[in-house]
């Protein structure tokens, strides 16, 4: 069995990562956002979504760091964990934390960057 991807109803997804945007699919009937993508609301069954830019900005639910932080060095882009993020607009996403692991609990900020979603503390908080 092969793997359309190019039908994929996430494939707008990774358009946007390829093209330095972060896409959530969101419901226009109820505004309920969702990742991964879907055919229909989760919320209300609609059918009627659309892919917006995702604020950026959630909540860190859950980390599993990569190794000891000293085998980083000084690279403020190097992956050190893997988590899960709740984003403001709902959904939950797996992102790479890069910089200094921030507290479960904590507001992180997610760009974009090399076709991966890099979630961090944000600067000045």
């Amino acid at each position: 069995m092969s793997f359309d991807f190019l039908s994929h109803p996430d494939r707008p997804f990774h358009d946007g990562l390829a093209a330095g945007r972060f896409m959530i699919q969101t419901c226009l009937d109820c505004g309920q956002s969702w990742s991964p993508a879907t055919g229909r609301c989760g919320a209300c069954g609609k059918t009627q979504l659309q892919w917006r830019a995702a604020s950026g900005i959630g909540t860190l639910q859950r980390t599993i760091p990569l190794g000891d932080e000293s085998a980083f060095g000084d690279d403020p882009d190097a992956t050190r964990a893997i988590g899960a993020v709740r984003l403001a607009e709902g959904p939950t996403v797996s992102v790479r934390i890069a910089g200094p692991v921030p507290d479960v609990g904590a507001l992180v900020a997610i760009e974009v960057l090399g076709g991966a979603l890099i979630a961090r503390a944000p600067s000045g908080v």
